[in-house]
């Protein structure tokens, strides 16, 4: 909203990264200090807004550089952690994220209000202790070989009541809203998991589905 960007003016910074040539390849906002509409969190976190890149050079590892360059300027303002809000269906974010450090330490079914879509997964980075890295390789033998039961809407609550250390969930990834991998993602995190990775289709021969 227009009241979001005047207060990002003011309380935060917004970041472009540009090639030699001074073509823009990458764009994204942070918010400092608390207070503007429609994003909450702490003093001493700082708020990640989007992040974008230009159409032609993802996979560039541009993306990488614009977390980080969020990660100097909240940690510049003495903030001792990062902040933000990204959809369910979004894997190519939440991987991203979670290759900067980022975890999922929350979901927020209204976060834009209870409209279709306007839930969100809450991801945190800890800027005082280091969190170590998620490792894909690692996590796909053990969905492999079955040490990680995947969940489904059947039976969701029996298997989360025997409470394993870890649980699966099958994420239609795209721009429609995939209500089943909700409803999972808030029964998962409603009984204290903490999301820590997500493999995509080709890793775990999933279709088009994830696995979060």
């Amino acid at each position: 909203s227009l009241a979001e960007l005047s207060h990002l003016t003011q309380s935060g910074r917004v970041l472009m990264l540009r090639g030699e040539d001074g073509e823009l390849l990458a764009e994204s906002q942070v918010q400092l200090s608390p207070g503007a509409p429609g994003a909450e969190f702490a003093g001493d976190e700082a708020y990640c807004y989007g992040t974008a890149t230009c159409p032609g050079t993802e996979g560039g590892g541009n993306a990488q550089i614009m977390y980080k360059a969020q990660e100097v300027v909240a940690r510049e303002a003495g903030k001792k952690a990062m902040v933000g809000t990204i959809r369910v269906e979004n894997a190519k974010s939440i991987r991203a994220r979670l290759k900067a450090g980022f975890r999922i330490t929350g979901y927020d079914p209204d976060y834009y209000g209870p409209m279709e879509g306007g839930a969100r997964l809450v991801i945190r980075k800890d800027l005082v202790s280091e969190q170590p890295p998620f490792l894909p390789d690692r996590q796909i033998e053990r969905v492999s070989a079955g040490e990680i039961p995947v969940l489904g809407i059947d039976g969701a609550g029996d298997l989360l009541a025997w409470q394993p250390v870890e649980v699966a969930i099958p994420v239609q990834i795209g721009e429609e809203v995939d209500f089943q991998a909700h409803e999972l993602v808030k029964q998962v995190i409603a009984v204290g998991y903490i999301g820590t990775g997500l493999l995509r289709p080709d890793e775990v021969g999933t279709g088009d589905r994830s696995l979060f």
